[in-house]
Formats: structure tokens, C-alpha cells, sequence
């Protein structure tokens, strides 16, 4: 938690000023360890060498976790040196930390074998400061994009739905129009080239064929979702989007600088559907988990399906129970964006909206039965989004709250799971983020894959996409700061990952038919 002496820190914690932020830091808790060493009050076997002065504040030495100079700010908002690349120096599978599956086949999460090690985050502080953007190429039959950052490399996956190049990574090279995803990779830290985008693999052929989301796991392995009948513009929905597939991919060290390849692709969903599709890494099951909202005889329903690394089905919830008996959620001509998983470390909670267009979460267990739902808010206009992510304590619901961003924490317990104070929605704390500016989407990322346990936020402006941080109480955050400046239009789509702490926030331009990505590092 924010601080501004140790005296405002519960007890036995030291409050350290990190960069620009002062935060409580417990010696107990392994995470905050490597910081309080750094200050100089922990020592390395864990004895405590300085009682800090209630009246104190403990300044971080500016010497990098490695020993080295720490990188000063960029003045041009150029590469943070000392944090884009750390995760990959620190994301060696050594099997610690490791989480297994909790699921059964029939629930949310499984784990099917995949090692789902968590990398150790470098930085004392969540990585909020973002680098140079990458720049994708520009392709006429370009439909899509979505970026992921790794280890080593920034990626940009673009979708491709026009004729057959000559060599089209297994496709017979005719005149016919083909589905394509490229791949192009970037430096990390200079955010330049490493070559052009070049033909990953073929997708099932169909009309509109559009990527809508990625995620990657500690461990490497990165799962797409496309699917057909174009992207959801957030502006006004769509009616016409078809079908939902999830392909899997690999690390590859003969596949060139991009350094992925495919393992395999499965159909999700052949129905309707609407929306952006999400998928997002679970630590505790050590799974993606994708959820959609789709449409069967003119109703609409969210649905969940999780797959281990190498993209082996294990188990999924369809369809999650919701406020009504028939398990529906309320679409205003498919105008409403919702259904997003968070993973908590014991708990899954999906964003829905209520038959009354109310906040509504939803949460599983890890196998995917039923704990127990509640209205998170009393909105004062019906959402246009809803999104959630999930820290240690509870889960942090992000919605569109008519003229501006509003957040709700809902606590949990392993035992209770869901906490929910007497007086319903109105006893749950909460904040609106600064200045009233309606945000056309909202996506919400756990920070847990070797972060420091908090969620980020991407939010899409008419103007650009914007990053917020809200830290594991879901009380206090930083921001929301401009990225990626870029004026809106119909098609655009956003994306954001989350590996060893780096967030990885990327924009597909329908303008330019090209993608961006910028990837957040170490403050200084």
C-alpha cells in the first residue's frame, strides 16, 4: 500500500520510496523481500539490519537489482534499458514456483503436463513506464492484429485475408484468397525491426476472417483467438462475427527471429458470436482460459474453455451461470462487450452484465462450479464494457460508466469466497478514474506472472490507449497515462499481455492496416 512514512504501514511493514512511488513493505513476504535488501534492511539469510524509524522513509538505492548503474529516465521517452529486457534473464523454467492444475476436465482451468513456472520480477515496483513503440508493417489485406511481448522479442501477429502469396507456410500458393497470420518481431529495448512480417501458419478458410486477442504463458507458449465475420468495432457492435478458434503456438529457435511456431488450432465456438473475444493466462491452473459471448436463437450467453500450453482442451464452463435461471446476459443490439475470466489464486470471476444492465460478477472455482454472484455497482448509465482482473485479495472490476471509467474491489476469501459487505454494491469500495472521458473499451490483466500482484488496465479513447495500474488492495492506482496516441476508427482493436511483469500493449490500426506495440519496463 501507498505511504508516506512507516508509520502509515500496518505493522512490522517499512514504507520505501521506489522511483516516484512510496510503498509498505513487508520482510515476511518473499515478494518484498529482494526490495528491502536492496534498501539495505534485510540481509540476504533474511535478519533484519535497520529498524526504520516510524517517522521514516527509506529511499531505494539507484543501483540496478544486478549490481549496476540503474538506467536514468529516458528525457526522449526512449527505451527503459533496465527493465524491457529483465524478464528475460529471469524466466528460466527451473520449476520453481510451479503451479498445478486444479482442474477436472469439466471446469474452468486444467493442466494438461505444460510447466506453468512463474518468472521472478526484477523490479521493485509494477511496471508502469512504457518504451519505444514498435511498428508493424503495413499490409492492404492486413484485417488485424494483436501484439505479445516475451522473453526476448516484441511480436506482432497480423491477420491476413487476400491471395496467396507464392510461399504461405503450407498453403498451395494460388490465386484464391487465403487466411494467413504473419508474424514480425522487434527488439525489445530499441523497438526496431528484426525483419519483415512473414506468413506463420494458414487458418481454416472463411469470409472476414479477423485475430481478436493473444496471451502468453511464463513459460512461453502463446495462444491467439480469431475469428470470422470481422472484428468488433466498439462503437457500434456487430452481428455479423461467426465462430471462435484458438491456435497455439510454440517456442521455435529454427523459425527466425519471431522464434514461434504453430502446435495446433481448435474450433471454440461455431456459433454466433459477439464482442471482443478474450483469453488470459491462469496461474492456478496453469492454463489459457477463453471466454466469449455468443448467440443462440436470440439470446445471449458467455461461455468459458481452457487449454494447457500446448493446446490440449482441459474442461471450460458453458454456459456461466448468470443472474437468470437460463444463464443469459442482456445485449442491446449486440452493442455490449463482456465476459472476461479473471483468474484469482483460488477463484475465477467473470465480468457479466445484470438482466437490469447492472455490474455483475460471476465467480467459479478453479473446476468450475458455481460460488456465488453479486452486483458489483449501481451504474449511472447502462455499461458499455465491463472487464475484470483479480489480485491475491479480491477481484478488480473496470467498467464503462456512461461519461467516464469507474473501478469496484470485491474482497474474497479461500474459505467464503466472495465478501461482500451488508448494503450490497453501494458498501463496496471503489474509485473513478480522473477526468470524466468515456472509454470505448476496457481491458483488465492480472500482473501475476512474476509481477508484484496487481492488475493493469488498457483503455481505448476516441484519441489513443491509455494504461492504468491498480495495486493489490484495489484501492490506489497510477494513472491512467497516454501510450499509444491515434484517433479512433471503425475496426481499430487493442490488446494487452502480461510476461514476467512487462505489459505488453498493442493497437491494430484499421486506417493503416498495420499494428503497434509498446512493452513497460522498470522505473528508473
Amino acid at each position: 500500500m501507498p505511504c508516506q512514512d512507516t508509520a502509515a504501514c500496518p505493522g512490522g511493514q517499512v514504507c520505501v520510496s521506489v522511483a516516484d512511488r512510496a510503498l509498505c513493505y513487508q520482510a515476511s513476504d518473499p515478494a518484498d523481500q529482494p526490495v528491502l535488501e536492496q534498501a539495505g534492511i534485510l540481509a540476504l539469510d533474511g535478519a533484519v539490519l535497520v529498524d526504520a524509524a516510524a517517522d521514516s522513509t527509506v529511499t531505494l538505492p539507484t543501483a540496478a537489482p544486478d549490481g549496476g548503474d540503474a538506467a536514468p529516465p529516458p528525457a526522449d521517452g526512449g527505451p527503459l534499458d533496465a527493465g524491457l529486457d529483465s524478464p528475460a534473464a529471469l524466466a528460466s523454467d527451473s520449476g520453481d514456483g510451479q503451479a498445478e492444475g486444479a482442474g477436472d476436465g469439466n471446469g474452468v482451468g486444467g493442466n494438461d503436463g505444460g510447466d506453468a513456472t512463474i518468472s521472478v520480477n526484477v523490479c521493485p515496483s509494477a511496471q508502469t513506464q512504457f518504451g519505444l513503440t514498435a511498428q508493424g508493417d503495413s499490409n492492404a489485406s492486413f484485417t488485424s492484429g494483436v501484439g505479445v511481448r516475451t522473453a526476448t522479442t516484441l511480436l506482432i501477429f497480423s491477420g491476413y485475408a487476400g491471395p496467396g502469396p507464392s510461399s504461405d507456410a503450407g498453403d498451395s500458393g494460388d490465386a484464391g484468397t487465403v487466411n494467413l497470420v504473419y508474424v514480425q518481431a522487434f527488439d525489445p529495448t530499441t523497438a526496431s525491426s528484426m525483419g519483415p512480417a512473414q506468413p506463420l501458419f494458414t487458418a481454416p478458410a472463411g469470409a472476414g476472417f479477423a485475430l481478436e486477442s493473444a496471451s502468453v504463458a511464463p513459460t512461453g507458449q502463446i495462444a491467439l483467438a480469431f475469428n470470422y465475420g470481422g472484428g468488433y468495432p466498439y462503437q457500434s457492435g456487430s452481428s455479423t462475427q461467426v465462430s471462435l478458434y484458438g491456435a497455439f503456438l510454440e517456442a521455435s529457435p529454427d523459425a527466425g527471429p519471431a522464434g514461434v511456431s504453430l502446435q495446433q488450432t481448435a474450433e471454440i465456438e461455431s456459433a454466433e458470436i459477439t464482442g471482443q473475444p478474450h483469453v488470459a493466462w491462469s496461474v492456478p491452473t496453469g492454463a489459457f482460459v477463453f471466454s466469449w459471448e455468443y448467440v443462440v436463437n436470440g439470446s445471449w450467453f458467455v461461455g468459458t474453455k481452457s487449454f494447457g500450453p500446448n493446446g490440449k482442451a482441459a474442461g471450460g464452463t458453458d454456459p456461466v451461470p448468470t443472474q437468470t435461471a437460463s444463464a443469459t446476459v442482456p445485449n442491446y443490439y449486440f452493442q455490449e462487450d463482456q465476459g472476461s475470466v479473471a483468474a484469482g489464486p483460488n477463484l475465477f470471476g467473470v465480468a457479466l452484465l445484470s438482466s437490469s444492465y447492472n455490474p455483475w460478477l460471476t465467480v467459479l472455482d478453479t473446476s468450475g462450479n458455481l460460488v456465488g454472484a453479486v452486483q458489483v455497482a449501481i451504474p449511472t448509465a447502462d455499461p458499455d464494457w465491463v472487464t475484470a482482473g483479480a489480485t491475491a485479495n479480491g477481484f478488480v472490476y473496470i467498467y464503462d460508466n456512461g461519461s467516464g471509467v469507474a473501478e469496484v474491489f470485491v474482497p474474497t476469501s479461500a474459505d467464503a469466497g466472495i465478501v461482500v459487505p451488508d448494503g450490497g454494491p453501494t458498501a463496496l469500495s471503489g474509485f473513478n478514474f480522473t477526468g470524466a472521458i468515456h472509454a470505448m473499451n476496457g481491458h483488465a490483466i492480472n500482473d501475476d506472472t512474476g509481477g508484484i500482484g496487481g492488475v493493469g488496465v488498457a483503455l481505448l479513447y476516441t484519441n489513443g490507449v491509455s494504461f492504468a495500474y491498480i495495486d493489490a488492495d484495489g484501492a490506489t492506482h497510477f494513472g491512467p497515462s497516454s501510450i499509444l496516441a491515434h484517433t479512433y476508427a471503425a475496426g481499430d482493436q487493442v490488446n494487452m499481455t502480461n510476461f514476467g511483469g512487462s505489459f505488453g500493449l498493442s493497437l491494430y490500426s484499421a486506417a493503416t492496416q498495420s499494428t503497434q506495440i509498446a512493452a513497460s519496463g522498470c522505473s528508473p
